[in-house]
């Protein structure tokens, strides 16, 4: 093929087992782009094709792969993505890279970021493996293909057919028993791929599809600590709870394992670069992004400065320190001297008297706008006198302010949710030790403290391990179950049926509530050959 659509194709990259991906070029925004061709026409390889769009094309993460555009090509659909120079983790861990373990945890990080993310717009991925994580050659992580990628707490029909062992061996055991998956189970998997990663080594093995999946039903995976020497107790402890059996007990979203990523290298003596800037530490860290920076640089790792300055620059974007790295590296424009007035150009020379006062008029209308908190109508406003005018000068401080008062307003919002939800957390806390919670209210009080400040509070648990103390265990279930067929096979007049049926469930249960009495009216009726009264459960 020599174009798809409006796009020209340059060059094959891989093919999958139902997707071809072409390295292609945009004309219009002149870019290079990846496009992904349906290679099967049966009815769920297309409308995978479809939920891949329709779910990762709403998701717009540093760390996701970006959808351009979705559309059919003589009846066969095809999706745009961001094109991606670098190679898949699948790639590297068979070369035996990174060795780094700082490097390491850094695509760790970088792949619980972009989980925390979907995970937090409500996405389930449930196919997070080694080769659905692209490493870009500057050490940019993206998390590929959302084929099979589901809302959460929503049931999806979209399964990968014909499974490989490079699929299963990733997957949580509640998967494997046909249940639905949930963020746990991204976990899980997580948990899985991140073993490998530190180990060189799956953490489920075995010698086909079955034997694999036998070994993560029927044992916990070995603990990391035995196949990896070198990795930090914290870190083994972090890994094993994600790959635990009980998805209640591992971390419950990607944003509260990357929370405990984070603490984990907070407390970790790592090289310089080895820290991942959150937006609540880019503030204060502007000498420790300048030490690492140059540390970088003086090792000749241009590409990691780079990504480290740009990340700084995204959260910090007005520290001088860091604009003055970046503008070292060519990354912002350096300042230049005023030309000479005989040498500037139509747009640079001074505006007409009339000109530049309706500009002014313009930014006094938008600054009226700013302080009225009207910063949507603010920034249309901006955007139609950039438009309007062949300079507008005012634009960089009045689009400065419009950010600046944005992020302020959010810090505030932002702040007070934590606030409450950690007053809900106290409160949960509180009611449970005084007795008078029950799991229903627990839960009602969970979910907001959840909806507030998503993996930053306990209350979840609370809730979570009120509702297990308070559910009937299932052993209590089944013999539930089994005295009720006893007593319906007695009810019927079938006494040795009832008879066989209580063995067996004392065999299988030992001795339970009410068996010695059933016991009793069974060896009567026998005896007496009658049809036995079996009382009510009220009664007995």
């Amino acid at each position: 093929m020599e174009t798809i659509g409006k796009y020209q194709v340059l060059d094959t990259i891989g093919s999958g087992g139902f997707s071809v991906v072409f390295k292609g070029y945009d004309p219009d925004i002149k870019r290079v782009v990846a496009i992904k061709v349906c290679a099967l026409q049966d009815e769920e390889s297309r409308a995978r094709f479809y939920h891949e769009a329709e779910i990762a094309g709403r998701l717009s993460h540093r760390n996701i792969t970006a959808i351009y555009e979705f559309g059919l090509y003589q009846q066969t659909p095809f999706l745009v993505e961001e094109y991606l120079p670098g190679a898949d983790l699948a790639q590297l861990i068979q070369r035996r890279e990174p060795e780094v373990l700082d490097e390491k945890l850094d695509i760790l990080l970088q792949i619980a970021s972009g989980l925390g993310y979907a995970h937090r717009q409500g996405v389930v991925h449930r196919d997070i493996k080694p080769a659905n994580v692209r490493v870009l050659d500057n050490g940019r992580v993206k998390i590929l293909d959302f084929g099979t990628a589901k809302i959460s707490g929503a049931e999806s029909g979209l399964t990968r057919s014909g499974m490989t062992l490079g699929t299963v061996a990733y997957l949580a055991p509640e998967r494997l028993r046909g249940r639905e998956a949930e963020t746990t189970a991204d976990i899980f998997s997580f948990g899985a791929l991140a073993h490998e990663l530190l180990a060189h080594q799956r953490a489920f093995a075995g010698n086909g599809i079955a034997a694999v999946i036998q070994a993560i039903l029927e044992a916990p995976a070995p603990p990391i600590a035995t196949r990896c020497s070198d990795c930090p107790p914290a870190l083994a402890e972090l890994v094993d709870r994600c790959l635990r059996p009980d998805p209640t007990q591992r971390y419950a979203s990607g944003e509260e394992l990357r929370i405990a990523l984070e603490a984990f290298r907070e407390t970790w003596h790592a090289p310089p670069d080895a820290v991942t800037l959150t937006p609540a530490t880019a503030a204060h860290l502007a000498p420790v992004v300048v030490a690492r920076v140059e540390h970088l640089l003086d090792e000749g790792r241009a590409d990691r400065a780079r990504l480290l300055l740009e990340e700084a620059l995204e959260m910090s974007p007005e520290d001088s320190e860091i604009r003055r790295l970046a503008t070292a590296q060519g990354m912002l424009a350096t300042p230049t001297t005023a030309p000479h007035p005989a040498d500037r150009t139509e747009s640079e020379r001074p505006l007409p008297d009339d000109d530049a006062h309706r500009q002014e008029e313009a930014a006094g209308s938008i600054q009226t706008l700013i302080d009225d908190a009207r910063w949507v109508e603010a920034a249309r406003a901006l955007s139609f006198a950039c438009r309007l005018f062949t300079t507008f000068a005012p634009a960089p401080s009045l689009a400065g302010t419009i950010v600046d008062r944005l992020r302020d307003a959010i810090t505030e919002v932002r702040n007070e949710a934590l606030r409450q939800a950690h007053h809900l957390a106290v409160t949960l806390r509180g009611l449970e030790g005084e007795g008078s919670l029950d799991a229903d209210l627990a839960e009602h009080l969970a979910e907001r403290a959840e909806d507030l400040a998503p993996g930053r509070t306990s209350a979840a648990e609370v809730a979570r391990d009120l509702r297990q103390r308070q559910a009937p265990s299932d052993l209590d279930r089944r013999t539930a179950e089994a005295i009720a067929s006893i007593e319906q096979l007695l009810s019927a007049g079938e006494i040795e049926q009832a008879a066989d049926a209580l063995a067996f469930a004392t065999q299988l249960y030992g001795t339970f509530a009410r068996s010695e009495q059933l016991a009793m009216l069974i060896d009567h009726a026998q005896r007496a050959g009658q049809q036995p009264v079996v009382p009510s459960r009220r009664s007995s």
